[in-house]
């Protein structure tokens, strides 16, 4: 189903049950509850702006806690049989899975939360050189304007937008770039200065740049930070700073939507915390 398509058919459930006569700012709201359900894995994004709903798989989350799973699936819960339903617990755009036998019956493939998010096998500072440190192409185009990721210039847990600079005479050395181009897109490499000229560039997946701009801050030492508070039934989450694509669907997993920079996790939290940990993400108690 396109993308038109979805957004018409939901407006019009949508506004029957919200009091809002801002259909443009409805549909841009659901437009990213689109990409959300996406990245928790109940939709699939296809070319062209089409959309197919997900079969989907039974998750396998292991932590100290003791190990529970998660159905994650685009089909409605309605269409389940009420056994199945009985069996899970919802929460936001997530199912817990409280009686895996009566999900298991469907044949669902069972994975583990880190095959599933596509989390990378290497440590944070081994996939950083990987990306980071293999060899460049000669430049092919006149580049023009650039901006260079420098954590180490920055005030200590600054935001990680905050820690883009402009070149200069004086640049040298490698450094993870971005330049605007045509169509208003944001187009990343990893670029080799001297002089501030452009002497060795290869072009970066833009799924891959989030990452390495973490990598590159614990390269630094300049580490961002989170804030969690712990209390009776839940661990709060707040994090300043967007994370790379696997962690993300890894919370939103554990902890639904992110809703105002901070997810709220009711149960494995120590495995959400040990994911962060992962980026070397300073954690600190709030309040």
């Amino acid at each position: 189903m396109s993308t038109r398509t979805l957004l018409d058919r939901v407006m019009d459930i949508d506004s029957a049950l919200q009091d809002s006569t801002d259909d443009h700012r409805r549909r841009q709201f659901l437009r990213k509850q689109l990409d959300d359900l996406a990245a928790v894995g109940d939709l699939a994004a296809l070319g062209r702006g089409q959309w197919v709903s997900a079969i989907g798989s039974i998750i396998v989350i292991e932590s100290p806690a003791g190990t529970s799973h998660l159905l994650v699936s685009g089909v409605p819960v309605r269409c389940f049989p009420t056994s199945t339903q009985h069996a899970l617990t919802l929460a936001g755009p997530t199912r817990a899975i409280q009686g895996v036998d009566d999900v298991q019956s469907f044949g669902l493939p069972v994975i583990s939360l880190d095959d599933w998010a596509r989390l990378p096998s290497q440590p944070l500072e081994e996939w950083t050189s990987g990306i980071f440190d293999a060899p460049l192409g000669d430049p092919t185009e006149t580049i023009g304007t650039i901006r260079i990721y420098q954590p180490d210039l920055a005030r200590p847990h600054t935001l990680q937008n905050d820690r883009w600079f402009s070149t200069h005479r004086e640049s040298e050395g490698r450094f993870l770039a971005c330049r605007k181009v045509l169509g208003g897109w944001t187009e990343y490499s990893i670029v080799e200065l001297k002089s501030g000229d452009i002497i060795g560039k290869r072009e970066l997946e833009p799924g891959a740049v989030r990452r390495l701009m973490y990598g590159l801050d614990n390269r630094s030492g300049n580490h961002v930070s989170a804030s969690v508070q712990v209390t009776r039934t839940s661990t709060r989450i707040k994090l300043r700073d967007p994370l790379p694509y696997s962690e993300t669907r890894i919370l939103m997993a554990l902890g639904g939507l992110l809703i105002q920079d901070a997810w709220t996790i009711h149960g494995h939290a120590d495995a959400a915390i040990r994911y962060l940990g992962g980026l070397h993400i300073d954690i600190r108690q709030g309040k």
